[in-house]
């Protein structure tokens, strides 16, 4: 039975909440007091794919918060809802660290750069009886994260966490269960492909340094049902299983497109054969003839050197760039 917070952890949790309440209502001395005012502060953030922010030392740190806060275009007055979970908080004495994940609402154009799903750490000081962060530390995706069933695993593909999507999709237990703690399709054909997915994100995760990539699962969809697509990914040392992601194939497709030389109207035949629909459906919302949405077929069965959409999908969703 999980034991209840004691009060340094409920100050820990208010702090934290205290900081952004401040930060959206443009309080930089609320701010401040929540931060321990030293050279030895630092503030280390990385904004995916490719920008670090590094402060080193209180003053860098309080420069940098005012400049944002000065600057007319970022929100006024508003408070959104955020929401933090998988909290691990650590305090020994008048110390502690804590990390947590944590998924803020896009605001406007700009939003002080919390929108989107991020990985944060936070290492405490207590002064004079009040906890204060001496060192804030975050790697955020710049978008927010996906509202479908997200599983992650270790590299024996053991559970060890899922979003209430994924929650939710295990409890209906149509696609896929847990077996010994593991994660497994219900469907004996995508189960194998997901099995050895697993293996193959794990095999990233082994060095000092990880490596990143995603394979996607096509499990046959049942009579009447649209295809979907799962797709394991290895990113940062983290093995993912995402069901129904759509972003993933966007991506793919893009690079897909550019690869192959795909036009438009081939482009937008290969999106709906990835999303499952049926040809004559596509053609419909193309506004064409059947027989010219069977003629970009047709051409793009001979661009990807494959002569069926399920090798086509395959095709499609496992080009790569060069990191």
């Amino acid at each position: 039975m999980p034991t209840a917070p004691d009060d340094d952890e409920i100050a820990i949790r208010r702090l934290m909440q205290d900081v952004y309440d401040a930060i959206w209502a443009k309080d930089f001395e609320a701010f401040a007091r929540c931060h321990v005012q030293e050279e030895y502060a630092r503030r280390w953030v990385w904004w995916m794919p490719s920008t670090l922010v590094v402060k080193e030392g209180w003053n860098a740190i309080a420069a940098r918060i005012q400049q944002v806060m000065a600057d007319p275009s970022m929100p006024d007055g508003i408070c959104p809802t955020v929401r933090r979970e998988n909290y691990n908080i650590r305090i020994a004495g008048n110390m502690a660290w804590l990390t947590f994940e944590q998924e803020a609402p896009t605001v406007a154009n700009r939003s002080f750069g919390l929108a989107g799903h991020s990985r944060e750490v936070r290492v405490l000081e207590k002064h004079d009886g009040e906890w204060k962060i001496a060192f804030f530390g975050a790697i955020s995706r710049n978008r927010p994260a996906p509202d479908f069933p997200r599983f992650r695993l270790d590299g024996e593909g053991r559970l060890l966490w899922k979003n209430e999507p994924g929650a939710a999709e295990l409890a209906n237990g149509r696609l896929l269960t847990l077996r010994g703690g593991r994660l497994h399709s219900r469907d004996r054909a995508a189960n194998r492909a997901l099995q050895a997915a697993i293996r193959w994100a794990s095999t990233l995760n082994l060095g000092f340094t990880v490596e990143r990539g995603a394979v996607p699962i096509l499990p046959r969809p049942a009579h009447g049902e649209m295809a979907t697509i799962w797709w394991v990914t290895a990113d940062a040392g983290v093995i993912e299983v995402a069901v129904h992601d759509r972003r993933l194939p966007d991506d793919k497709l893009a690079l897909a497109a550019a690869v192959y030389g795909l036009s438009p109207a081939q482009t937008r035949i290969a999106r709906g054969i990835v999303d499952g629909q049926a040809l004559p459906e596509l053609a419909a919302a193309g506004q064409v003839s059947l027989n010219t949405a069977r003629t970009h077929l047709k051409r793009l069965f001979e661009k990807t050197g494959v002569r069926n959409q399920t090798a086509l999908v395959r095709a499609l969703l496992t080009v790569s760039a060069p990191d």
